[in-house]
């Protein structure tokens, strides 16, 4: 009996032993792949170098091609996850057409003339395309923790917020390279408020979930971005971030009633915020007006006496679209109309590109080398001072670079991702759920209207926020339609073959990325040797930053034209003459570079040659008194007396004793001509 009761004991202790839960472990955060996609987001943004031109886009194309690979080498390659995800529905058609426009852009590439130019852009394309493939993988293999993605998001806008309202007001907290105030770290002004606007909608959603301490970040965060986006004055920033708020606003109250009593309560606060806040900016505005304006008369009468007392130089190297200063003339430009229709002007040039190129475009990243043969005028351009490297409007862009099969093939996958977030709003019936779509919607909504007047596509920070949005949508459409009872496919172990692909272009990224940085490094350096006119130290970097695979710095200038004019200046003239021609060859289209060539003419002498080169500069720029100068000087000396004074005419020579001496010696010249062929008549 003992015994039985014993082994009857052993068997109840066996059974309970059986029925314990298995306690599974926590994973790790770097074996979550959606925790990769969000230090990706967090950190980016903040990666710059002070030794490039462009000091975000090299290098962020670097980091974001060398983080890729880590990624891939770790859960793929160490790891050994399935590469392959099953895509549905219209899932797989969206995807299916962002790789189709990836593949038509590189046919596009054979109508480019800058073939360089076209690669760069190929290698973003599949970039991107990758980015988004790593996402829908991350999210269909992974528990989306989207409040993760807030809380980052959160914190890099205190960071931004802070940096631009330090530019803006000048606290000297903070210097970061890049263009006119306040810049933050996207080197631009437009692209700062774009992309304050484009992490709205995670902001938003940080305001809504969290709680305790992550509220007060969140509450913060919205702070500081309505704030940059205000002080940003970017009118596209300002648009695209009313529409977030209305889009989510409006998503809350019809798709979530228990959110409604919230959300009005929130908007107003956030509205009576916002009116504070702007308000505090213009009574800054207010106190600081009438010094600056008081600077800025000291300012143009010191540059006006500057500029009488120097010499005019002819050598249009010189002469630097990001570094001179605007005349009196050019700053009727400034002006919100102006502005407007500068990108009118643009935009009817385009049109000239699309009927040209309907099918093929002018090749990736060609449309800045093409469009000005296309020019119609009455813009800052045709002064000279600066250069059009973009047409402010993404959907222009891919039309003239791509064609209309790229422009089909691209914005349809931007519809399909769209309509994919807006079926699981629609049929989901969890409220978290619903208002994720809602945001991602809200995030599409400003990329696609700020894309309207701005250039969003060019920054690596936007089309990772865009590409991040795109893959969550997508992974939340397959997961919602995901059939638990469905067996999963198994694939070949040949697939994980597909790692040395990727990998291998990933290590191209990275290396085209690091040419890029080198080429503007060492462009940079000649532009100094070149204002110390150390001829021999500009030749030495031209040879050092020369590439195979990069041919324009951002203003869209070779290296070439630098080393044509340290060989010009050292009376090498047959190897400036083959830098020059190198130079058009790369840009046809350019009045700097057509200016270089024309200073080697007329230094050899060939002043006819010099004459016509001259005046097609002039066709794209035709008031650039730089091009206006060397003509003169050309007409003068192959004694074109009456073709010099008409050129004469077209530019303000008034206190510039140089060309005043031109015009009494092309007067003299001109009136002897005319007396003596007078007394020739009279003689006959």
């Amino acid at each position: 009996m003992a015994k039985n009761k014993k082994n009857k004991v052993i068997k109840e202790k066996k059974g309970t032993n059986k029925e314990l839960p298995v306690v599974m472990s926590k994973p790790r955060f770097w074996n979550n792949q959606l925790n990769w996609i969000i230090v990706l987001m967090f950190i980016l943004p903040f990666v710059y170098s002070r030794k490039s031109m462009e000091p975000s886009l090299s290098p962020r194309f670097i980091f974001e091609s060398s983080f890729l690979l880590v990624y891939h080498l770790y859960f793929f390659g160490i790891r050994q996850e399935k590469y392959f995800v099953k895509f549905k529905k219209l899932a797989s058609y969206a995807f299916l057409l962002a790789s189709a426009f990836v593949l038509w852009s590189i046919v596009t590439t054979f109508s480019s003339i800058n073939f360089e130019e076209s690669i760069y852009e190929v290698s973003r394309n599949v970039l991107n395309l990758l980015l988004l493939f790593t996402v829908i993988h991350a999210v269909v293999n992974s528990k989306l923790d989207f409040i993760m993605f807030s809380r980052m998001v959160a914190v890099a806008v205190i960071i931004h917020g802070f940096i631009g309202l330090d530019e803006n007001f000048g606290w000297g907290n903070t210097k970061f390279p890049g263009g006119a105030s306040p810049h933050g770290l996207m080197a631009n002004r437009n692209l700062f408020g774009s992309a304050m606007a484009l992490m709205f909608p995670f902001v938003i959603y940080s305001v809504y979930k969290d709680k305790g301490m992550w509220k007060g970040v969140g509450v913060l965060s919205m702070i500081l971005l309505t704030s940059s986006i205000i002080v940003a004055q970017t009118r596209a920033a300002w648009i695209s971030g009313f529409l977030v708020l209305i889009i989510a606003v409006v998503g809350v109250l019809v798709f979530l009633p228990d959110l409604r009593k919230k959300t009005i309560s929130l908007f107003v606060i956030g509205f009576a915020g916002m009116a504070i806040v702007f308000g505090l900016i213009k009574y800054h505005e207010l106190l600081n007006e009438r010094p600056q304006k008081r600077n800025k008369k000291v300012e143009i009468t010191e540059n006006t006496k500057k500029t009488t007392e120097n010499k005019p130089n002819t050598d249009d190297s010189i002469v630097e679209s990001e570094s001179v200063k605007e005349t009196t003339i050019l700053k009727r430009f400034n002006s919100g109309s102006e502005s407007i229709n500068e990108r009118l002007v643009v935009w009817q040039e385009s049109i000239g590109i699309i009927k040209d190129n309907p099918v093929l475009g002018v090749g990736p990243g060609n449309w800045k080398v093409t469009v000005p043969y296309y020019r119609i005028g009455g813009i800052r351009n045709d002064y000279g001072k600066i250069v059009r490297i973009r047409p402010h409007n993404i959907y222009v862009q891919i039309l003239t670079e791509n064609g209309v099969i790229g422009f089909v093939l691209y914005y349809g996958s931007w519809v399909l991702v769209l309509t994919c977030a807006m079926i699981v709003l629609f049929k989901s019936k969890k409220s978290n759920q619903k208002l994720i779509m809602i945001m991602l919607i809200a995030g599409f909504a400003s990329f696609a209207s700020d894309g309207m007047f701005s250039f969003p596509l060019e920054r690596y920070e936007h089309t990772l926020f865009l590409f991040v949005m795109m893959g969550l949508a997508i992974g939340c459409y397959l997961n919602h339609f995901k059939d638990k009872k469905e067996v999963e496919p198994q694939y070949a172990k040949w697939t994980r073959l597909l790692l040395i692909p990727i990998v291998g272009f990933l290590a191209w990224n990275i290396f085209l990325g690091m040419e890029r940085h080198r080429f503007e490094y060492h462009m940079n350096r000649a532009k100094a040797y070149q204002k110390r006119k150390d001829n021999n130290k500009i030749l030495l970097e031209a040879i050092a930053g020369k590439s195979k695979y990069v041919s324009l710095d951002p203003n869209k200038d070779p290296l070439e034209i630098q080393s044509a004019m340290a060989y010009k200046n050292l009376k090498n003239y047959d190897k400036a003459m083959i830098e020059a021609k190198q130079a058009l060859a790369y840009n046809p289209h350019s009045t700097r570079n057509l200016n270089t060539l024309g200073t080697i003419y007329t230094e050899t002498k060939k002043y006819d040659s010099a004459i016509m080169t001259y005046k097609k500069a002039l066709y794209y720029a035709p008031y650039y008194e730089v091009t206006l100068k060397n003509l003169a000087l050309n007409y003068l000396y192959s004694k074109d007396y009456k073709s010099c004074l008409e050129t004469l005419e077209q530019f303000n020579i008034e206190g510039d004793e140089y060309f005043e001496k031109v015009f009494k010696a092309a007067t003299y010249h001109f009136n002897k001509q005319q007396t003596e062929s007078k007394n020739e008549e009279t003689g006959e």
